[in-house]
């Protein structure tokens, strides 16, 4: 089940992808603003980075189109808007977790009872009380990864194993598709984030290839004008470099 609500969020992320790809081909914003509107977009819809970099320009347009026919109720829900609603929900919440307990691996009851305290002032405190009962396992998860608890809990709320949640909220990257190694445009120290930590997307807007020639009816073709797209907010030069462990958790695979 998905409320119109969450259609319409989903949608709109779909909405800055397909803005955030056209600006990238056309040269409109700097790396900064590019890295910029990333942040953003990463912090609302952890796993965005990997679509962003993954999805063809098609594929985008064809789930702003069927999302709105969800939003509308001319449809219903496809299990992978439910999915991927569901890991966006989890993930906020973890990597909100995450970052509240500021590297401690070890959660005692008074830790547990501070963070019920506190829950309520973080950035996505909903999100987070989700794992409340859960936070010794976001401290110190059984292989690592928060990620893989994400997974777990979508695949327990919806009857599905954790390959199928991967596989309904990631797909096949396109660069596992067409057997791409790293682009250039990427730069260096993206790809070895990739090599390093695992990461099986890119790191979205700096690395589309063969967009430039393809963009031209992205907007029309998606009935959307560029005036109506939402842009992001755009911060200074120095918060708009992510750090590593930022950028594996944003792609979905910390």
């Amino acid at each position: 089940m998905l409320a119109t609500r969450e259609a319409h969020e989903l949608r709109g992320k779909y909405i800055e992808m397909l803005e955030m790809r056209v600006a990238h081909a056309s040269g409109g914003e700097t790396p900064a603003q590019a890295r910029s509107r990333m942040i953003v977009l990463a912090k609302r819809f952890p796993g965005a980075l990997r679509e962003i970099d993954d999805l063809e320009l098609d594929d985008i347009r064809r789930r702003i189109s069927d999302l709105g026919e969800v939003a509308s109720g001319a449809r219903d829900a496809e299990p992978w808007m439910v999915a991927m609603s569901r890991f966006h929900q989890l993930a906020r919440g973890a990597l909100c977790a995450k970052r509240w307990l500021c590297g401690r691996k070890r959660v005692d009851p008074h830790l547990e009872q501070v963070f019920g305290a506190q829950v309520s002032t973080l950035d996505f405190a909903d999100e987070a009380r989700l794992w409340e009962n859960d936070l010794a396992a976001i401290a110190s998860p059984p292989d690592g990864r928060v990620m893989s608890l994400v997974y777990a809990r979508v695949g327990r709320l919806l009857g599905m194993s954790d390959t199928h949640v991967r596989h309904a909220v990631f797909g096949v990257s396109r660069r596992h598709r067409h057997g791409r190694a790293c682009p250039g445009p990427r730069g260096e120290a993206e790809c070895q984030l990739e090599a390093a930590g695992g990461v099986a997307g890119g790191v979205g807007v700096a690395g589309f290839a063969g967009d430039a020639g393809a963009v031209g009816a992205a907007l029309p073709s998606a009935g959307l004008p560029s005036a109506a797209l939402p842009v992001a907010a755009v911060g200074s030069e120095e918060a708009a470099a992510p750090s590593a462990e930022f950028l594996a958790c944003a792609l979905g695979d910390e």
